[in-house]
C-alpha cells in the first residue's frame, strides 16, 4: 500500500460590505489543504494525483445527469437493469440540454432574476 500526501498553502480573502465612501476592507488569512491518498496502485505519485481527480470529476458528471434526470435513486439493485435505464435517459438528456443551451433567447420562459441558475426540468416545463 501507498500513502500518498499532498499539501497546498494559498491565501484566502474576503470583501467585507461597507459603506459609501468608506475604505474596503479585506479579511485575509492563510489556507492549508492536505488531501491523502491510500491507494496499492503501483504508479508515480503524479498519474495517482490525476487518476483520483479525473474520478472525481466523472462522479461530478454523474450526479449532474441523476439530479437533472431526476434520478436519485435507481429502480433496482442491480447494476444491469440500472444502466438499461440509464443509458435511455442519458440519449434524452443530451439533446435537451443542447436546446436548452441553444434556446436560451429563442423560448418564452418565465421572468427570473439572472443570477439564477435554475434546473433544466424546470425550464422545459416553463418552454411548454
Amino acid at each position: 500500500m501507498h500513502r500518498i500526501l499532498k499539501a497546498t498553502k494559498r491565501l484566502g480573502w474576503e470583501l467585507k460590505h461597507v459603506p459609501t465612501g468608506q475604505r474596503l476592507l479585506v479579511k485575509r488569512w492563510i489556507v492549508f489543504e492536505v488531501e491523502t491518498w491510500v491507494t496499492s496502485l503501483d504508479l508515480p505519485e503524479t498519474d495517482i494525483v490525476e487518476i483520483y481527480y479525473q474520478h472525481a470529476i466523472a462522479e461530478q458528471y454523474h450526479r449532474y445527469i441523476k439530479s437533472k434526470l431526476d434520478l436519485e435513486r435507481m429502480p433496482s439493485g442491480s447494476f444491469k437493469t440500472n444502466a438499461l435505464v440509464l443509458w435511455p435517459e442519458t440519449l434524452a438528456f443530451n439533446p435537451l440540454r443542447l436546446l436548452w443551451i441553444l434556446g436560451k433567447c429563442i423560448f418564452r420562459h418565465r421572468h427570473r432574476q439572472t443570477t439564477q441558475r435554475g434546473r433544466l426540468r424546470t425550464n422545459i416545463q416553463a418552454w411548454i
